[in-house]
């Protein structure tokens, strides 16, 4: 069938900023064959978007699917940062999730440029990511007040959890 497909203002250019200074790696729940096609119109010569994970790499953790493990990159998970709209993508490592607001293909939306392109500037300029992550958004206690689970990854080192607040970005 045919999709509709409604690209966030300023995506573009989040990408080309991002790739200045982090590798940037689609993570995805969306099957290959939903998502390929999308991601060839949006980067047809596969160079902002290199490295591509589709529903297949995805994990269940405490009963929800679809859950991002950042464990599948074989990179520094310090530095590592994976910014969704689902805040349930983060339970494998919630120290390292960014939500993201949701875009509903409608009206002005400038989310990427304003909102989580300078915090991933100032968080690449830092060390460990994960830190400043759960002092800001607290995913790790958002997710654990809406189930309770035992969350995958368990809190490393002095890591303090705060009640607070696709793509994955590892700092280069």
């Amino acid at each position: 069938g045919t999709v509709r497909m409604f690209v966030r203002p300023g995506l573009k250019e989040f990408l080309e900023a991002v790739g200045e200074f982090a590798d940037v790696v689609l993570f995805t729940a969306g099957l290959a064959g939903y998502a390929a096609p999308m991601l060839a119109a949006l980067d047809p010569a596969s160079t902002r978007l290199p490295v591509r994970l589709f529903r297949p790499s995805t994990v269940t953790v405490g009963g929800t699917a679809c859950v991002k493990d950042l464990a599948v990159l074989g990179r520094v998970l310090g530095r590592t940062v994976l910014v969704d709209n689902s805040p349930f993508s983060f339970l494998a490592q919630p120290y390292c999730g960014l939500p993201a607001a949701p875009f509903d293909g409608c009206g002005h939306d400038s989310h990427l440029l304003d909102t989580v392109l300078p915090l991933l500037r100032q968080l690449a300029a830092g060390g460990d990511v994960r830190p400043a992550l759960a002092a800001r958004f607290g995913m790790a206690a958002w997710l654990s007040a809406r189930g309770g689970w035992a969350l995958y990854e368990a809190p490393c080192g002095n890591l303090s959890v705060a009640a607070g607040g696709g793509v994955v970005t590892a700092a280069a």
